[in-house]
């Protein structure tokens, strides 16, 4: 499986790879399709992270940039990456999000982070660690102050740009290949399937799949299931429980990122139909119909309190 993480949830849509890059190896046309699908959905968690902040207890230094190391891809994929990306050099930029802190720099796509804060990134500490957690984690370190300096290579120059980030909900993102339709959120890291965000066909759409497992993070859903010692059966039920909470919640983070709650709904409601599927079928899910009742509930009261406004 190849994972191509969105560091400090960012990216923009429809970013390609180095047009300088060599064309000839087959695997490259599957890289770039990664890459896409990466960077769709960092510019949408980019929006939702930084706009729903106001929700989230736990935040962190976004700066729109979309990065990955080498150590992301395995075999032959390993070889074309790093020919295709730059990534012997350092931590290559898979996207930059539009009007965000990197693209107000000058950063681009196709650059290669090969220093933060004038030191050379660390990419290897310990047979588990990955490269491109290493480094988001000392740029989250570096932004701390609120701006830092990011040593960039570009066409054979290295070149030194001041990022200075805004705030987002804490999360790191990541697209996992695969046709399946599965979404996951463990407190931090969010994982999103190839084939749910080709289901997810519009951007509105994928906000809402997006939303659904921040919203599991922000609610600390991971850590609260842990922390008890109870039966499977009502394990089970919590899950459920917390099934909806997060339906219900993830409304409320796309109203404060301009989506309207309602997409989320006809999203969902239209998953179900067009793909005859339901997403209940391990038992940790509630009946497909009560979410989407408890979901057209609070989208009512979430229009009700703005209706004053108007």
């Amino acid at each position: 499986m190849i994972a191509l993480a969105a560091l400090l949830a960012a990216g923009v849509a429809g970013a390609t790879a180095l047009s300088s890059a060599p064309a000839d190896d087959p695997l490259f046309p599957a890289l770039r399709a990664l890459q896409a699908q990466d960077a769709r959905v960092a510019e949408v968690a980019f929006r939702l992270t930084t706009r729903a902040v106001a929700l989230c207890p736990v935040q962190e230094p976004a700066t729109g940039l979309s990065i990955q190391t080498a150590d992301a891809y395995r075999g032959a994929y390993n070889a074309a990456a790093r020919r295709l990306y730059g990534l012997d050099a350092g931590a290559g930029v898979l996207a930059v999000a539009g009007g965000s802190p990197a693209s107000r720099a000058g950063v681009r796509v196709g650059d290669v982070i090969v220093a933060i804060a004038g030191r050379p990134l660390v990419l290897a500490k310990g047979r588990d660690a990955i490269g491109s957690v290493l480094v988001r984690d000392q740029l989250v370190a570096a932004l701390a102050g609120g701006g830092a300096v990011v040593t960039v290579q570009r066409d054979g120059t290295r070149r030194d740009v001041r990022i200075v980030a805004v705030p987002s909900c804490a999360s790191r993102f990541e697209v996992t290949d695969g046709d399946d339709l599965s979404g996951a959120a463990d407190g931090r890291v969010i994982q999103i399937s190839s084939g749910l965000i080709d289901a997810a066909d519009t951007d509105d759409a994928l906000a809402a799949v997006i939303a659904h497992e921040l919203a599991h993070n922000v609610l600390g859903h991971r850590a609260r299931l842990e922390s008890q010692r109870v039966s499977k059966r009502t394990r089970l039920r919590w899950s459920r429980a917390l099934e909806i909470e997060a339906d219900r919640f993830s409304l409320r983070l796309l109203d404060r990122a301009g989506v309207a709650p309602a997409a989320a709904v006809d999203f969902w409601q239209d998953y179900a139909r067009r793909l005859a599927r339901r997403i209940d079928g391990r038992g940790t899910h509630p009946d497909w119909e009560a979410r989407l009742s408890a979901m057209r509930d609070e989208a009512r009261a979430i229009d009700a309190a703005r209706a004053p406004l108007r």
